[in-house]
C-alpha cells in the first residue's frame, strides 16, 4: 500500500517529516510519497512560464526543501500538474465550454510551446530532486478542478493525454502516473 502525504504547501517540511516518521514506525510496510505539490505553467505570457521561472518560486522551493529534508523517509517525490486553469481559456470550473470557443487563449491548448511545458517540468524536477528518489505524478489533465465539458471529456483531450503519457514514458525517473479518473 502507498500513501500520498500532503497536497500543495500544506505545512512545514520538518513538521511533515515528523509525521511521516511516526507513520513509518507504526506501519513499516507503508510506502510514502510526498509532498504532492502543484507544479505547472502560468499563462499570463505569450509562451508559458514554468512556475519557478520568474517570481513564482514558492512551489519549486517548497518541493526542493521538502524532498531534501525528508529524503530518507520518502519512497517517492510526488507532484501534480495541469496545463490550464479553466479561466485561462475563458471557461468556468466544471462548466461547459461552448463551441466554437470565443477566446484567443484556447488556441494555446494545442500549440507546441504549451505541449512541451511538460518536458520543462520534468527537466526541472529531475535536476532538483535527489537522484535516488523516484518521481511520481499523482494527477494530471489538460484543465484542473474537474475540467470543462466539451474539452476534457472529448476525443481531442484523449490526444492530449496520449501525448502527455507518451512523453512521460521516455523518462527513467518518472516511476508512476496515477489518476483518479481518466475523464474530468
Amino acid at each position: 500500500k502507498a500513501y500520498t502525504f500532503g497536497n500543495e504547501q500544506s505545512s512545514d517540511p520538518i513538521e511533515q517529516g515528523m509525521k511521516i516518521k511516526a507513520l513509518k514506525e507504526n506501519f513499516p510496510y507503508l510506502k510514502i510519497w510526498a509532498p504532492d505539490t502543484g507544479i505547472g505553467p502560468i499563462h499570463d505570457y505569450t509562451e508559458p512560464l514554468l512556475i519557478g521561472d520568474e517570481n513564482s518560486l514558492d512551489h519549486i522551493v517548497y518541493f526542493t526543501n521538502y524532498t531534501h529534508h525528508n529524503q530518507h523517509l520518502l519512497d517517492g517525490a510526488t507532484f501534480h500538474t495541469y496545463d490550464f486553469r479553466a479561466y485561462a481559456i475563458n471557461g468556468t470550473d466544471r462548466d461547459t465550454l461552448y463551441w466554437p470557443p470565443d477566446d484567443k487563449n484556447f488556441s494555446r491548448f494545442y500549440c507546441v510551446p504549451y505541449l512541451t511545458i511538460w518536458d520543462r517540468i520534468l527537466d526541472r524536477l529531475e535536476a532538483l530532486v535527489p537522484h535516488d528518489l523516484p518521481l511520481y505524478l499523482s494527477e494530471t489533465d489538460s484543465i484542473n478542478h474537474g475540467g470543462l465539458h466539451n474539452v476534457t471529456d472529448t476525443f481531442a483531450n484523449s490526444l492530449w493525454l496520449a501525448f502527455r503519457l507518451g512523453r512521460a514514458s521516455r523518462r527513467q525517473r518518472l516511476g508512476l502516473m496515477a489518476r483518479q479518473t481518466l475523464v474530468g
